[in-house]
């Protein structure tokens, strides 16, 4: 009997342990499933979190995308949290060295996640004959205004809304093209025409730019300060040869005529720095390989008179790409300012800050004219221009000449016999379009869109 007691005892005693075993367990087993509930839960609201911050990036980045003439008014600023889906998300923009980035930050319930996206901001081709970029405009003011003859072959646009900010006269057009006034302007009350307006425009529609459309003027940049210094070149002596073969700095460079002046590029790029450039003679380019560039910075003056060649011959003369000029200071490329053209050929592009443009006298320029200025002339020589003109603080004015390429202007006349033709090669050329960085229809565009996590802090 005493036996049985004592396996009875036994019995119960571990019948307890095994008890409180299970209940250390089952209590690991609550904290263990509460715990992970719980972390299902964050994940939860962590997924959640990310999905509002990358619905927000990705709102951000297609607006952009999709309105890229905004887009520089939201460089550098950061929204409001905005409701959706039980959280919030912020978006923040900003720019640096062509990227655009779109960071956008989600919240949901106490959980917060991060994402970025980055766009690259590119260029692409102008695809209007002429954009006149002005304001409202008005009858004293006009953005267009076409008279004698004058038309314009390819599509017409303008960010005009005011009365009679287009003008046409009788014998006046645009050909093989639409007219596009500003947006949510009226069209009747836009357009002064002699004859119906639809007269003026036989091939195309007349309608509204879906949106106003925005240029900018590209940076003008710093000029390099550490070129070697040279002595000043003047071109004396016939039967010599003058060769520029390193970068440097020069006071002053003379080209006279019948004398010629070549810069060898040893298939790189050729930097030169001067005070005053004029040129009665020529200019051209050796040893350029694939990719070679004469790049002139050029502080007070450039002339290029009296039937003078610039880059016209030469391994560069059927390449723009091949010379890039930018031209500080006020005095005018082309002519002395405001009606003295001289005459020349001229393969390359143009920069100027704020000197104004003149292109006449049968000179021939092939490449992209682009300047900060107010006031660009094309006038006499009906081949005057076979370039991009990309002016948006300018009034530009074409008299009884040609153009052919496409032109972007603040406002724009044009008159006696002129035209003004759409040139796919000038106005696709990536040259240009890297000095003016301008998207598609004219816009800045913005393209990519990869996407980056972002650790919160």
């Amino acid at each position: 009997m005493r036996f049985l007691k004592d396996q009875t005892g036994y019995a119960l005693m571990m019948t307890v342990i095994i008890m409180m075993v299970l209940l250390v367990l089952g209590a690991a087993v609550v904290q263990y499933a509460l715990f992970n509930m719980n972390q299902t839960v964050k994940a939860e609201q962590d997924l959640k979190a990310y999905y509002l911050a990358r619905s927000g990036a990705d709102a951000a980045s297609e607006y952009l995308i999709q309105n890229p003439g905004k887009g520089s008014s939201f460089m550098g600023s950061k929204s409001e949290p905005t409701s959706f889906e039980g959280g919030t998300f912020t978006v923040e923009i900003t720019e640096s060295g062509g990227m655009v980035e779109v960071l956008s930050t989600g919240n949901f319930q106490g959980r917060t996640r991060a994402v970025k996206r980055i766009l690259r901001k590119v260029g692409g081709p102008l695809k209007q004959t002429v954009f006149a970029a002005t304001g409202e405009g008005s009858s004293e003011e006009p953005a267009i205004k076409l008279e004698g003859s004058a038309r314009i072959i390819g599509t017409t646009g303008t960010n005009a809304t005011g009365e009679a900010s287009v003008q046409l006269a009788w014998s006046t057009g645009i050909d093989d093209g639409d007219l596009l006034v500003g947006a949510h302007g009226d069209m009747e009350q836009v357009i002064d025409s002699e004859q119906p307006p639809k007269n003026h425009v036989p091939n195309g529609k007349i309608g509204q730019l879906d949106d106003v459309v925005t240029f900018e003027v590209p940076p003008f940049p710093e000029f390099p300060g550490n070129l070697p210094s040279r002595d000043d070149l003047s071109t004396d002596k016939q039967n010599h040869t003058y060769i520029i073969a390193e970068d440097g700095q020069y006071d002053l460079i003379n080209v006279h005529a019948n004398r010629n002046l070549t810069f060898d590029l040893k298939g790189g790029v050729r930097k030169i720095r001067v005070k005053e450039m004029t040129i009665s003679g020529s200019v051209e380019i050796i040893s350029r390989g694939t990719d070679g560039k004469l790049i002139l910075y050029v502080e007070k003056l450039f002339q290029a008179v009296d039937n003078s060649r610039v880059n016209a011959t030469g391994q560069g003369k059927d390449t723009p790409g091949a010379l890039t000029v930018y031209l500080d200071g006020t005095n005018a490329f082309g002519g002395v300012a405001p009606d003295t053209f001289h005459q020349y050929q001229f393969v390359g592009n143009v920069v100027a800050r704020n000197a104004p443009v003149m292109l006449g006298k049968g000179s021939m320029v092939r490449g992209g004219v682009v300047t900060g200025g107010d006031m660009v002339k094309v006038s006499g020589g009906a081949t005057a221009v076979n370039a991009v003109i990309y002016a948006p603080n300018a009034h530009v004015d074409v008299k009884g000449s040609g153009a052919t390429g496409a032109i972007v202007a603040h406002s724009l006349s044009a008159s006696g016999n002129a035209r003004i033709i759409y040139d796919e090669n000038a106005a696709h050329d990536e040259s240009v379009l890297e000095l003016i960085h301008s998207g598609e229809g004219g816009f800045i565009a913005y393209r990519g869109g990869t996407w980056h996590p972002v650790m919160i802090q």
